[in-house]
C-alpha cells in the first residue's frame, strides 16, 4: 500500500487505507498523519472519519477528538449502522449508558440485524433468554460505569489487598463487614470488563 501511495499520493482512499493498515499494525501516530492527510483530499470521507477516530482512541489523551471524527462521520452518513453502533461504544465505554442505548437503537432501526448493537443493549444471544444473557447485562451495568481509568487500578488493589488484610490481619467485625463486600464489588468490576470484552469480541465487536 505504502507503494500505491507513492505512485499516487493526491488519492485520499490509499492515504486512509494505508493509515488504517498502519493502526492495526500498533502504530497509531504513524496512521493518524496518512489519514490527516486523506482528509485534506476528501474531507467529506465518512469512511476516514471513522478510521481517524479509530487511530485517536488509540493514544492517550485524544479520546474527545476521536469522538468529534465519530460524530462528523454520523454527521456525513447519518443512517450508517456501523458509525452508530461504534458511537454506542464509544459513549458506553465513557459512561455515558443512555445516549450508548440510544446510538444502539438508532443503529438497529437501520439494521435490525447489528449484532454489535444487540449485545450494547444487552439483547438475548440466542432465542431465549438465559444465564449468559442476564450476566452479560449485568456486567453492561459495570462496564458502563464512567471514571473507569480511575476504578480499574482502585479495583484491583482493592480485590486482591482487602481479602489479604482480612486473612493476615483480621481486625473487627466492623471491618470486615464493610471491607469484604467493597473487594466482592471489585471483582465483579473487574469479571464485567473482561466478560464484556470477551463476548463482544466473540460476537465480532471492535473495542475502541
Amino acid at each position: 500500500m505504502s507503494e500505491a501511495v507513492a505512485m499516487d499520493p493526491m488519492n485520499p482512499r490509499f492515504q486512509s487505507m494505508l493509515g488504517l493498515i498502519l493502526v492495526h499494525c500498533k502504530r497509531p501516530a504513524e496512521g493518524v498523519l496518512y489519514l490527516k492527510r486523506s482528509l485534506e483530499l476528501d474531507p467529506t470521507s465518512a469512511l476516514t472519519h471513522q478510521r481517524m477516530s479509530v487511530a485517536l482512541s488509540k493514544q492517550l489523551g485524544k479520546n474527545k477528538l476521536a469522538e468529534e471524527h465519530l460524530r462528523k462521520a454520523l454527521e456525513l452518513q447519518p443512517d450508517n449502522p456501523d458509525i452508530k453502533n461504534t458511537l454506542g461504544w464509544r459513549l458506553l465505554g465513557r459512561g455515558h449508558r443512555e445516549e450508548a442505548e440510544t446510538a444502539f437503537y438508532e443503529a438497529l432501526r437501520v439494521d435490525p440485524t447489528q449484532v454489535a448493537s444487540k449485545l450494547g443493549i444487552g439483547a438475548p444471544a440466542g432465542i431465549k433468554k438465559g444465564r449468559t444473557d442476564m450476566i452479560l447485562r449485568m456486567s453492561l451495568r459495570f462496564y458502563s460505569l464512567r471514571y473507569r481509568i480511575i476504578l480499574v487500578p482502585a479495583a484491583a488493589v482493592s480485590a486482591i489487598e482487602i481479602p489479604q488484610l482480612i486473612l493476615t490481619h483480621p481486625g473487627s467485625w466492623i471491618f470486615t463487614a464493610v471491607s469484604l463486600p467493597v473487594a466482592v464489588l471489585s471483582w465483579c468490576y473487574i469479571f464485567s470488563l473482561v466478560y464484556v470484552r470477551v463476548i463482544g469480541k466473540r460476537r465480532g465487536i471492535q473495542f475502541v
